[in-house]
């Protein structure tokens, strides 16, 4: 029976000041590199035949320190890359719930129904993580998979046998376990929500401020990007 690990990526300063990190690149930080050096020692017995990973940080660190660590090859696979949030990228949680009230109360109670502003419907994810995963079940590998959250409780939800709702998307690195196991059959069973189907599907108009990585400092305070410079 395949074996498939579930590998949060390691912390990044986006995730302890609880912003969004989407699918924007974030260098994992401090804490995240001694998340990595105890994942390693909790994997150390673990028969891993490849590690998959998308080829961004913090997923990429986190593989190839990993793989090095136990030596155990990285696939890349563009994707693994995480749920891409749009526009919402950069903020913080509470900043949609303030702005976009309404908006943030679907979100919580029906993330497959919810498209951030340029982003990607969690449904649009799951097509990936699918695609992904039925090469190595088929093989009948013990295999991990290092990703990013939300992409990696979506891989959970794919992988496990309680599909009857997505999990909550504002979950980010430190609210789930680092490491999950799960242990499946070859064959995975058509995810509900296919991509197309427009009665579900809300994409969110309103504009939102656009943030990269270079106007947040330290301090966790951030700066408008206009798109002009």
């Amino acid at each position: 029976m395949p074996e498939v690990v579930i590998i949060r990526s390691g912390c990044t300063d986006f995730d302890e000041q609880n912003r969004i990190k989407g699918s924007l690149d974030i260098p994992i930080n401090s804490h995240g590199e001694k998340q990595i050096r105890q994942v390693v020692e909790q994997l150390a017995n673990t028969p891993l035949e490849v590690i998959y990973a998308d080829p961004t940080e913090p997923s990429l660190s986190t593989a190839e320190a990993i793989g090095e660590e136990l030596d155990v090859k990285v696939k890349l696979s563009e994707d693994l890359r995480n749920l891409d949030q749009g526009l919402w990228e950069g903020l913080q949680i509470e900043d949609v719930q303030h702005k976009y009230p309404r908006v943030f109360k679907q979100w919580r109670e029906s993330p497959e129904s919810i498209c951030p502003p340029e982003g990607e419907l969690a449904s649009h994810a799951i097509e990936r993580i699918y695609r992904v995963l039925r090469k190595p079940l088929r093989k009948r590998e013990c295999f991990a998979i290092v990703a990013s959250e939300p992409l990696a409780t979506l891989i959970g939800w794919v992988v496990s046998d309680k599909k009857s709702e997505l999990p909550d998307p504002r979950v980010c690195c430190g609210e789930q376990a680092r490491v999950q196991v799960f242990h499946c059959g070859t064959e995975l069973s058509e995810h509900p929500f296919e991509r197309g189907d427009t009665e579900m599907e809300t994409v969110i108009e309103a504009q939102s401020p656009v943030y990269s990585p270079s106007t947040v400092g330290s301090n966790g305070h951030t700066s408008k990007n206009n798109g002009n410079s």
